[in-house]
């Protein structure tokens, strides 16, 4: 496996959280009220979301099982391998969920729900990343290479 797709992924990663934590308003109502606000923040949360789906493929393309029914189920399949802790794949699925709403529903997006995601679970992504991270760390064919997302862990 290439471990350096990884951690790019994880860069990329980095920079949409980036983007949606410079975006973030003060207050849900200041979101309600900026559609461009709201434009790049559901943009970035819809990429954050598949970016995670992309390592998870990556990675299980890599083993010996089955490939997963869903964006969901790769998340499952990591925990299952012990790569990701239970929490975090349940956090994980639950961002596809919100991710299918944002592209299929964006006419009815609550947007105190998204101010709810924005202040309480953009850490999801952080946590996310790191458990990918030391899980790549154990891999004997790793090379050392520092990004900038270094300082997303």
């Amino acid at each position: 496996m290439n471990t350096d797709v990884i951690y790019y992924k994880l860069e990329i990663l980095k920079r949409y959280v980036d983007r949606i934590k410079s975006k973030t308003p003060h207050n849900c109502i200041a979101l309600a009220e900026n559609l461009d606000c709201q434009d790049i923040i559901l943009m970035n949360l819809q990429r954050a979301v598949k970016i995670c789906v992309d390592i998870a493929a990556y990675i299980l393309a890599n083993s010996n099982i089955p490939p997963p029914m869903s964006m969901k189920d790769a998340f499952y399949q990591l925990q299952m391998l012990e790569i990701l802790s239970k929490k975090t794949s349940e956090k994980m699925q639950q961002s596809v969920g919100f991710r299918n709403i944002a592209i299929h529903e964006y006419d009815d997006i609550n947007w105190e729900i998204v101010f709810s995601i924005l202040y309480h679970h953009i850490e999801d992504f952080r946590a996310y990343a790191k458990e990918i991270f030391d899980w790549v760390e154990t891999k004997p064919d790793k090379e050392k290479l520092i990004y900038r997302w270094h300082g997303f862990l």
